[in-house]
């Protein structure tokens, strides 16, 4: 959704909130508001990014992918990645919780 937010011209920190919000998480939402927060304090997005990613791979996405592709819609390229890798790191962790709940009955 920030990708979509950003590359459709939103602001921002109006883009990082309203994507923080439709997670329905609330901890996404957390991290979303001290992102929003930093970029209010005058810290450029691709920094304050790393409020909301431990790993630091949204950051990088967002310093190095972009300015590479140098082209309208460059924010959802870049984070397609991002988003494939944790669709990844999910399915396997679901599938480890399934297989250690089937063998422990």
């Amino acid at each position: 959704m920030l990708a979509v937010l950003l590359d459709g011209g939103v602001p921002e920190a109006e883009a990082i909130r309203l994507s923080g919000d439709c997670t329905a998480n609330e901890i996404c939402r957390r991290r979303a508001q001290r992102v929003v927060a930093a970029i209010e304090q005058g810290t450029k997005l691709n920094d304050a990014v790393r409020a909301f990613d431990d790993t630091g791979e949204f950051h990088w996405r967002l310093t190095n992918a972009i300015p590479r592709s140098g082209t309208r819609g460059s924010f959802l390229n870049a984070l397609r990645g991002w988003h494939e890798a944790l669709d990844a790191k999910a399915f396997q962790q679901e599938e480890a919780t399934a297989h250690a709940l089937t063998s422990a009955w």
